[in-house]
């Protein structure tokens, strides 16, 4: 990993370690405890990928592309039903954009995304309003819909 990576990571774990069932019931407005939500997330000009909100252990997690994200910032400070996640994606290449904009080399591997993700009020769906982000690129919309809870 790469420094700053294993740094954001580290200082973003902090702020996960904090997360309760209750920061999350009053950030989303919806009870997750032991229970496991499964969203399809539309993200433009990507594939179709899931993201699971996992309420059945001690604490809840947040599942995408195989990867557990940690809370980006403070849920605290989001606007209601909103959720913003980060992961390092250790399998995904390198881009000839993300090289133009600060990345060493095109076939280097591993970049971070970033999700902000607003939810419906009943938690159904993922709402207009949301974003995607790869490291060193533009922020594109998204949205979702639940397809198992």
């Amino acid at each position: 990993l790469k420094t700053s990576h294993t740094m954001s990571a580290l200082s973003a774990l902090s702020v996960f370690s904090d997360i309760t069932f209750q920061r999350v019931w009053d950030r989303l407005g919806f009870d997750v405890k032991g229970k496991k939500f499964e969203y399809r997330l539309d993200i433009k000009w990507n594939n179709p990928v899931n993201f699971v909100i996992d309420g059945t252990g001690d604490v809840p997690s947040f599942h995408y592309k195989g990867q557990t994200l940690w809370l980006a910032d403070d849920p605290e400070g989001n606007p209601a039903r909103t959720l913003r996640l980060s992961c390092f994606m250790p399998e995904q290449q390198v881009g000839e954009w993300a090289v133009r904009h600060g990345a060493k080399k095109a076939d280097d591997r591993g970049v971070r995304e970033d999700l902000s993700l607003i939810f419906s009020e009943d938690g159904k769906s993922i709402i207009e309003g949301s974003q995607f982000q790869r490291e060193y690129e533009g922020s594109l919309p998204m949205t979702g819909r639940l397809v198992e809870a």
